[in-house]
């Protein structure tokens, strides 16, 4: 059974963002790993490979994020995805992260962050101010893909609502559709999600 460790994170806080990941065009790309390992387990998923061990690792010393994050910005703007190694909205209950990386970014216009999620948590959007520099980037699978590939993840329909929550309360909206599994009927299932997706929220009000 994997256990929940605490620990205090002492170098590398930023790494630079790897040219085969998604950049956005933003010159200056970076990520952050302030937990190691994910609530979900997705078959898919590179950290499977990636620690030895499949314990969550949460790392309390936020302040020396901050503190790189912000000698970075005296040389040039970021752009910071923070849910890269996890998935932060969906443990935002025991961490409180997100909340804490939205009002250290408030007000920092060389300042972008991504918070990559397939969590279907609403209270978060609550609870916390959005911010125009603060991107919710929400993946979408479709749901005979996530039954099957995403344990503990939850559904398509969950995500969507969840999304919607989020807009109508001013937070900007990433979608993704993305890994795209090759699949019986992949075309089919993918079209339709993408399809369903569409009718149930306004794609102008979607950031990207």
């Amino acid at each position: 059974v994997p256990m929940l460790i605490l620990a205090k994170k002492r170098e590398s806080f930023l790494y630079p963002g790897s040219p085969v990941c998604q950049s956005f065009d933003e010159r200056y790309f970076y990520y952050t790993s302030c937990v190691m390992n994910c609530l979900y387990d997705c078959e898919y998923c590179y950290l499977k490979g990636m620690y030895p061990s499949s314990d969550m690792v949460v790392f309390l010393n936020t302040e020396d994020y901050f503190r790189e994050t912000g000698e970075l910005l005296k040389k040039h703007p970021v752009y910071l995805c923070i849910s890269y190694d996890t998935d932060l909205p969906a443990i935002e209950e025991w961490t409180g992260l997100v909340r804490e990386w939205s009002a250290f970014a408030a007000g920092k216009k060389d300042l972008l962050l991504e918070i990559r999620t397939k969590s279907a948590g609403m209270r978060m959007f609550e609870e916390i101010p959005p911010e125009e520099n603060v991107i919710f980037a929400f993946t979408l699978s479709p749901d005979r893909v996530a039954a099957a590939f995403e344990h503990f993840a939850p559904p398509f329909s969950q995500r969507l609502k969840a999304i919607r929550f989020a807009m109508d309360r001013g937070f900007p909206v990433r979608l993704c559709f993305d890994p795209m599994l090759y699949c019986e009927d992949w075309r089919t299932l993918y079209g339709e999600m993408i399809d369903e997706t569409a009718e149930q929220m306004d794609f102008t009000r979607v950031r990207d």
